[in-house]
């Protein structure tokens, strides 16, 4: 595959101007990234339950709150 990264590399050559560009696949960096991405499945699952969940809970906590102020502004058990 070495003959299609010079190739890349020609194509993107004559594309830029001459200025020497590699693809975004021979950066270092580019590839580790890829390659840790493939462990954040879990982690992304986990926070997106949890914010979900938070959202559920903020909301409960919201109309409970909401209801016992009308309770005790009206004094009266059911509006």
């Amino acid at each position: 595959t070495g003959s299609d990264a010079a190739t890349s590399v020609s194509a993107a050559n004559s594309v830029s101007g001459g200025n020497p560009v590699a693809p975004v696949s021979m950066l270092k960096h580019m590839r580790l990234y890829r390659e840790l991405q493939a462990n954040w499945q879990a982690f992304d699952a986990y926070a997106r339950v949890s914010m979900a969940m938070g959202a559920n809970q903020l909301l409960h906590a919201i109309s409970y709150f909401t209801v016992r102020m009308l309770v005790s502004e009206e004094r009266s058990p059911w509006p």
